[in-house]
């Protein structure tokens, strides 16, 4: 089953809407119901869709057997959380074995979907290997016989090689055709002379000899002209096929050379930027030995007092009320903990999925580091798709070079999300769509990467300068 998203906010449509053409709207995208009513003065939602209510839609799944959980039965209450995660009404109500069988059932069901086919494999031309549009496919400018497939071009050269083959045999068939008309000119008066009683069989084989030798010489004559005319004809063509293959070679050659030079660029540029964060962590660490020897030598280390409140997460506090030569140690939300270790360390599609929505919800920048290493190693799509939207909800200016990468991911759903979360984070519109090939993101992705190395340390107002890198003990 094939997905389809809005081009304007990303939010799935129904396959329903699709294929009725009801979601179609101006240049050929799908367009969600709220985006076709205003499509004049549509603009790019910085955020998901919210419901009726004014309350964010998000999609739920079930922690056992990862169907998806409807929100009336959440608020209902029919669907509960044990242990921190959510389960459907029918995992709910189930003892331990059959939702262990529920899961099982699943987990085979979503295998055999991933084994299926692409439906979006693109179509190759047998000949060049080019990729083949199925507007061609459809509309017969691509040859199509049983798995065979030719494209447009291929196609005329192909026309033109048999048309060539064709006049040869035309010039052998009018060269036969002449010979027996004129066998048949000089035998037919011949024989009805001899009938007649007419001159003897020396002068008729006389005449018939020169009659002969004046037709071979015209038919000799005829076929050296008919031979030069295909063979200029050939020449012509051998000339327009090595114009264009020679065009088409002085094209690659430069657009080897345009991909080699920015490669030069790009080590020049890793270079320097290798050699500027080396000096900062000297200087860094320098800073550090020296603000450590000071306090080695002027500050008693006091003793951490821990204390808990009821509304606010735990907070360390240095007897209750920290002066300025005392250490602070920073809040640490436990739930963002708890959510990323799920994120990152959890084998199960429907713990990561989830933890992956719920961090982007809570809305903490601590959680942009698994966030951000997830959206490019995690093993399942769904899951680097809503690690891609977390990060736009949390619009973490230093997560941009991993979106840029998740342009270039396999699963074209993925990209489109990364696109999106760029243009909420950057203001910068890369235009990634779900119908492009690969090698044409990949060209995109390139393009965003030169905007990144250039504008990386001018980040615009209202985005979160938490840093990306993961780090594990």
């Amino acid at each position: 089953m094939e997905l389809h998203f809005c081009s304007v906010c990303g939010v799935s449509i129904p396959n329903v809407e699709v294929e009725s053409g009801l979601a179609m709207g101006e240049g050929g995208k799908n367009l969600c119901s709220e985006h076709r009513d205003g499509a004049a003065d549509a603009k790019p939602a910085e955020t998901a869709p919210a419901t009726d209510d004014g309350t964010e839609l998000e999609l739920l799944f079930c922690a056992n057997c990862r169907v998806s959980v409807p929100a009336s039965d959440q608020r209902s209450g029919r669907a509960r959380k044990e242990y921190g995660s959510l389960l459907c009404a029918v995992c709910t109500k189930a003892d331990p074995g059959k939702r262990a069988a529920r899961r099982e059932a699943v987990e085979a069901e979503m295998a055999a979907d991933i084994e299926a086919e692409d439906p979006v494999k693109p179509t190759r031309c047998n000949v060049c290997s080019a990729v083949v549009p199925h507007s061609h496919v459809v509309t017969g400018k691509a040859l199509v016989q049983g798995d065979r497939v030719v494209c447009e071009s291929c196609r005329a050269v192909s026309s033109s090689k048999s048309g060539g083959g064709g006049l040869r045999v035309l010039a052998v068939f009018l060269i036969v055709a002449a010979l027996a008309g004129g066998i048949g000119y000089v035998i037919g008066p011949m024989v009805q002379k001899r009938m007649a009683g007419g001159p003897t069989p020396s002068d008729e084989v006389a005449a018939l000899r020169a009659e002969m030798d004046g037709r071979i010489a015209k038919i000799a004559k005829q076929r050296d002209d008919d031979r030069a005319a295909i063979t200029g004809e050939l020449k012509k063509f051998a000339e327009a096929v090595g114009g264009d293959v020679a065009d088409e070679i002085g094209k690659l050659r430069t657009d080897l050379a345009g991909v080699r030079a920015d490669l030069a660029r790009d080590d020049v540029r890793l270079d320097q930027r290798v050699a500027r964060m080396e000096g900062e962590l000297k200087g860094l660490q320098q800073r550090i030995d020296d603000v450590v020897s000071r306090a080695n030598a002027t500050v008693t280390r006091p003793e951490v007092v821990v204390k808990k409140t009821d509304t606010t997460p735990e907070r360390t506090r240095v007897d209750d009320q920290p002066r300025d030569d005392q250490p602070v140690v920073p809040e640490v939300n436990e739930e963002v903990v708890r959510l990323s270790k799920d994120l990152l360390e959890s084998g199960e599609d429907g713990v990561r999925f989830p933890a992956a929505n719920e961090l982007g919800r809570i809305g903490d920048p601590a959680a942009t580091p698994a966030l951000a290493w997830a959206l490019v190693n995690d093993k399942h799509f769904l899951v680097r798709r809503a690690c891609a939207r977390s990060l736009s909800m949390l619009k973490s200016w230093f997560a941009t070079p991993y979106l840029i990468e998740a342009l270039e991911d396999k699963e074209a759903y993925v990209a489109q999300q990364a696109n999106f979360a760029l243009r909420n984070i950057t203001q910068q519109d890369f235009e990634v769509t779900q119908d492009q090939s690969l090698a044409e993101r990949r060209r995109r992705a390139r393009t965003a990467k030169k905007w990144w190395d250039k504008n990386k340390d001018t980040p615009p107002e209202g985005v979160s300068m938490t840093p990306a890198e993961l780090q594990r003990n």
